[in-house]
């Protein structure tokens, strides 16, 4: 079930179309692109589906077979064409997967990032949409940062561990750099990143 609910909370909102699937969430993230369309992504214990909402409603891009270990939303926007590219990133048996979900008729076969993660507890997509990165959490590390339009991990040696195992990040930009909240079992770190850390051309991360 979900509910509209008013930008002044004034009331717990209004029910509007449900989501229905065949089983249970293990994991969701939502996203709200530049161009204003709504996405969200499901984790089904054995499957990934990928919804949007537009003028005809709630339809479902993506249906993948896939076991993930965690899930992130994010975008690429295109400057030139003024176009917004919703992206799934997931983690399954030990690879990290990014998609583009845009579903323009054509399709997007998932793109495996080189490596091997068998540990990952979370992912996050970080930095302007139009330069984004994704960042891999594993227990002892973050990892350095992969650019999703160049298609390769930039240059440096990623998070220091912090003494404890992360099991999720998240991110937001600030005037000068990336600020990077990591968790643990019974431990928090709140950390910012310069603009330099993502390298040359990443519009700062």
């Amino acid at each position: 079930m979900r509910h509209e609910v008013p930008a002044d909370a004034s009331s717990g909102g209004t029910a509007v179309r449900e989501i229905r699937t065949d089983r249970g969430f293990c994991g969701i993230d939502t996203r709200v692109l530049r161009d204003g369309s709504y996405w969200m992504a499901g984790d089904l214990s054995d499957q990934l589906r990928v919804w949007t909402e537009g003028e005809r409603g709630v339809e479902q891009r993506v249906l993948l077979a896939a076991v993930p270990s965690c899930l992130a939303l994010g975008e690429l926007y295109d400057d030139e064409d003024d176009a917004s590219m919703p992206l799934l990133a997931w983690a399954d048996h030990g690879s990290v997967y990014v998609k583009d979900c845009s579903g323009d008729g054509s399709p997007h076969p998932p793109e495996r990032l080189p490596g091997d993660f068998p540990d990952v507890t979370s992912l996050v997509f970080a930095g302007p949409v139009e330069r984004p990165v994704l960042l891999l959490c594993m227990p002892d590390a973050v990892s350095r940062a992969w650019d999703v339009w160049s298609r390769r991990w930039l240059d440096g040696p990623g998070i220091p561990t912090r003494g404890y195992d992360v099991h999720a990040v998240r991110t937001a930009m600030d005037p000068e750099g990336l600020v990077m909240a990591l968790q643990g079992e019974d431990r928090c770190d709140l950390i910012r990143l310069p603009r330099t850390f993502f390298g040359d051309g990443t519009g700062g991360g």
